[in-house]
């Protein structure tokens, strides 16, 4: 017997971390404030529960702790299509990868036929559904795991959600509320069967919360408003009822491709070209200069365009490109015209002004990182002879007194946070490039550069993997980790330096990491794009005349770095004791 949809308990409030409102406070008591949530208990038996998790514990991939390439702050395994946010698209699960085909046969399969039986209470809801993809979440309560407060994709994912709770229950919040609203367009709510975002359940309300208490093996179906308005999440590991949660969430993704990137055009448009050496920050600079033309190409711009012919016919090729918000397929010709095209765009388009965007004025007789700067500055003016404009916070001095005199940089000091200021800066010098000394500046200016440069390539240039190095730092402090523990140290989802890092480097177009090591942990660690991400290290030419000793007549040792830097006190102390 499958009974009908209850109606789910209410907790009478969030835990007092929560960042949502009791129920009450939010004037809500009725769980059908969220309309197209169902609830249907007893969804399998215990003896089902039991072997689809023993299937799930044994069955490839392994358990990891990330989706799409995002960091999770619980364990999970993916099936079916896999969908990929850099770049946005999604495909069909790659068995070379380890990627897993959606079951169609084990126990988690015969639940899933179950969903298409007749005569259940589910039966309505799910008619014509046909999932592909499923997600298997493994929360421990012991180990601090939640799902924070979200919407599933409405790119990704068309139709209901359909969550299957085993091992334990939990406390389901949901939450609608002026400061977190769907962008939803009424049309796409329409078409999936559920209310306009100016519905009666949201409507005349600032902020409703309801807490919905999901029983063990039941089934939670989300559709309409409750799939594509109301975020939902277990923000609080007390939110879970047992020591282990298994939540199957099974979804019907689309399959679309990406629509061909920045990063791409620049592959194209860069292809046979005679560079010994793609990893120097004026190869990289060089390597925006041609992404720029193709870019001002497809908005239309057509005073930029290259030349005439087939640059002409590749600009067309890119502007005929569908908006990001369809399903695209990429333009069969447009890698080809662009490759055959750049010679000429290179020779006829040529990059004139850059802005770097700074907290401090470099310094390298201070810091590495003053160091770093002032290459990259002497890359964009000596290789591209560009007009370069540096802006910072830092008080004017010594420091923004070279940067002007010695490297040619017209300075300019900035108030934080000052729009007026920043938007004269970008209107004097109207950067082709805005580069970003760190992901902080660029959390504080990025989005003044998209309004009033949109055109421009953003490029973060990271200077340190901050997040790692703090992490470490914070073990280091705490005294009882080893140097394997230190050195083998990788931030995860509970790292906040680390989730806004990582934001940081999917806003821009084009991120510098300071070695090849921090340029690999993005891209294998954390599933940033390889092509956005180039290792650009800094470093002194080789000196010039006389021979150095070999190591057998050297004697001592040295260690170059100042105070400042805590690091290298920390190296300074761990070497001498």
């Amino acid at each position: 017997m499958f009974p009908t949809p209850c109606v789910p308990a209410v907790s009478p409030a969030c835990s007092s971390t929560s960042p949502v409102v009791g129920v009450a406070a939010a004037g809500s008591t009725d769980w059908r404030s969220v309309p197209g949530l169902l609830l249907f208990p007893d969804f399998c038996c215990e003896e089902e529960e039991a072997k689809v998790v023993e299937w799930l514990d044994g069955v490839s991939p392994p358990w990891r702790t990330q989706q799409a390439g995002v960091p999770t702050k619980y364990y999970s395994k993916q099936f079916g299509v896999v969908p990929m946010l850099q770049p946005r698209c999604t495909r069909l699960p790659d068995p070379s990868l380890g990627e897993v085909a959606f079951p169609t046969r084990g126990p988690l399969a015969s639940l899933v036929t179950r969903f298409q039986e007749a005569g259940r209470p589910w039966s309505a809801a799910l008619r014509g559904f046909e999932p592909n993809e499923a997600n298997a979440n493994d929360y421990r309560r012991e180990e601090g795991h939640f799902l924070a407060m979200h919407w599933d994709d409405r790119k990704f994912y068309s139709g209901p959600i359909c969550v299957l709770s085993l091992l334990a229950g939990a406390t389901m919040t949901f939450r609608l509320s002026a400061a977190h609203r769907s962008n939803l367009r009424r049309a796409a709510a329409a078409a999936a069967g559920g209310a306009s975002p100016r519905s009666a359940g949201s409507a005349g309300c600032e902020e409703q919360v309801v807490r919905l208490e999901l029983p063990r093996r039941s089934l939670l179906v989300q559709t309409g408003a409750a799939r594509f308005e109301w975020q939902h999440g277990i923000p609080e590991s007390q939110d879970f009822a047992g020591p282990r949660r298994v939540a199957v969430i099974v979804r019907k993704a689309g399959l679309f491709a990406p629509k061909p990137s920045r990063a791409t055009v620049v592959a194209a448009a860069t292809a046979g070209s005679e560079v010994a050496d793609a990893r120097d920050s004026a190869v990289v600079v060089s390597v925006a200069a041609a992404l720029l033309g193709e870019e001002e190409s497809k908005r239309g711009r057509s005073q930029h365009r290259c030349g005439s012919g087939r640059g002409e016919e590749a600009a067309v090729a890119v502007a005929q490109q569908p908006p990001m918000d369809k399903p695209a397929e990429p333009s069969e010709q447009t890698a080809s015209i662009a490759a055959s095209s750049s010679s000429s765009c290179r020779g006829t388009r040529k990059l004139s002004s850059a802005l770097i965007l700074s907290s401090q004025w470099p310094d390298p007789n201070v810091s590495a990182a003053g160091l770093v700067t002032q290459c990259r500055l002497q890359a964009l003016r000596d290789a591209l002879s560009l007009r370069v404009t540096m802006a910072a916070e830092g008080k004017p001095g010594t420091a923004m007194g070279r940067v002007e005199k010695q490297l040619g940089v017209h300075c300019v000091r900035l108030a934080a946070n000052d729009e007026a200021a920043i938007r004269e800066v970008v209107e004097a010098s109207s950067p082709q490039i805005v580069i970003f000394d760190g992901f902080n500046v660029e959390e504080r200016y990025s989005h003044f550069i998209r309004r009033f440069a949109p055109g421009a390539l953003r490029v973060l240039d990271m200077q340190d993997f901050h997040s790692l190095r703090l992490g470490r730092e914070e073990l280091v402090e705490k005294g009882d980790a080893s140097l394997r523990e230190v050195a083998a140290y990788r931030p995860d989802a509970g790292s906040e330096n680390l989730c806004r890092e990582l934001a940081s480097v999917h806003r821009c177009d084009c991120t510098l990491a300071i070695s090849e090591a921090e340029r690999r942990l993005l891209v294998e660690s954390y599933s940033v794009a390889a092509a956005k991400v180039v290792a650009a290290p800094w470093g002194y030419p080789a000196p010039s005349g006389g021979s150095m000793p070999g190591f057998s007549a050297r004697r001592g040792a040295m260690f170059i770095g100042n105070w400042r830097h805590r690091p290298n006190r920390d190296a300074a102390r761990w070497l001498i004791e």
